[in-house]
C-alpha cells in the first residue's frame, strides 16, 4: 500500500488474533505460528499499525498519538524473546504494551501502549501458502474514493450471502458485488476476505482421478 494508511483502512485489517488463528491453522501449532509471526514483525517483513498510542511513566499517563502509527519493530523482538509471549494481551485484546526497564534505580518504569493493533494485508503472502490467496490478476481493479465503513460492508455481506451461496461465492465475485453496491467508494479487499472467512479464501482444486 502506497503512503500512510488511514484510520478507516486500518480498522478493516486483520487483528493479531485473526492472524494467529489463520497461521495456526496452516502450521498446525499455535506456538510455532506465534513465533513465526513475531520473527517476521521484528525484522520488518510484515508490519502492524495501531489507531492510538499512549505512554506512562509511574503514575503519569499521556496520549502520544491519535493517528495510525506503525508499531516499532524492535518491540516485537522483545516479545519474541519472551518465553511467555503466548500470555501477552496483544493476542486477545489487540493492545500491545511494552515496559522498559529504568536505567536508574530511582526511576519509574516507562511503558508504551499501542491500542487497536492491526496487521498490514501483506501478512497473507508472507505467512500463508500461495494457493490460499486468489491471484490479483483475477480480481477487478481496486476502486478509489472514501473507504466504505465496516457496518455498511456487513449489511452488504448479509445480502450477498443470500445471492451467492456456497460454490457461487468466490473472492472475485464478492469484490465485484461490493464495488457495484458502493460506486465511487473504496472497497477494502482485506475487509471482504475477513467477512468471507478463512475457509473460502483461494480456489478449490479438483482431485486427480
Amino acid at each position: 500500500m502506497a503512503g500512510k494508511p488511514t484510520k478507516e483502512e486500518i480498522e478493516t485489517w486483520a487483528t493479531p488474533k485473526e492472524v494467529l488463528d489463520a497461521v495456526s491453522k496452516h502450521m498446525g501449532s499455535p506456538s510455532s505460528a506465534r513465533q513465526t509471526i513475531l520473527e517476521r514483525l521484528r525484522h520488518g517483513i510484515i508490519a502492524a499499525y495501531a489507531t492510538h498510542a499512549g505512554a506512562q511513566r509511574g503514575p503519569h499517563s499521556e496520549t502520544l498519538k491519535r493517528a495510525p502509527i506503525p508499531v516499532v519493530k524492535e518491540l516485537w523482538g522483545v516479545l519474541a524473546n519472551n518465553p511467555y509471549n503466548d500470555r501477552d494481551d496483544v493476542w486477545r485484546s489487540g493492545d500491545f504494551k511494552h515496559t522498559a526497564t529504568p536505567s536508574r534505580l530511582n526511576e519509574a518504569p516507562n511503558t508504551v501502549i499501542y491500542f487497536g493493533v492491526r496487521f498490514h494485508p501483506d501478512w497473507r503472502k508472507e505467512l500463508l501458502p500461495k494457493e490460499t490467496t486468489t491471484p490479483t490478476a483475477d480480481l477487478p481493479p481496486e476502486t478509489k474514493g472514501p473507504t466504505v465503513s465496516q457496518a455498511a460492508l456487513k449489511a452488504w455481506f448479509e445480502a450477498y450471502q443470500i445471492a451467492f451461496p456456497d460454490s457461487a461465492d468466490t473472492e472475485a465475485t464478492a469484490v465485484t458485488s461490493a464495488q457495484g453496491c458502493f460506486p465511487g467508494k473504496s472497497v477494502s479487499r482485506e475487509a471482504i476476505r475477513r467477512l468471507r472467512g478463512e475457509k473460502k479464501r483461494g480456489r478449490k482444486t479438483q482431485s486427480a482421478k
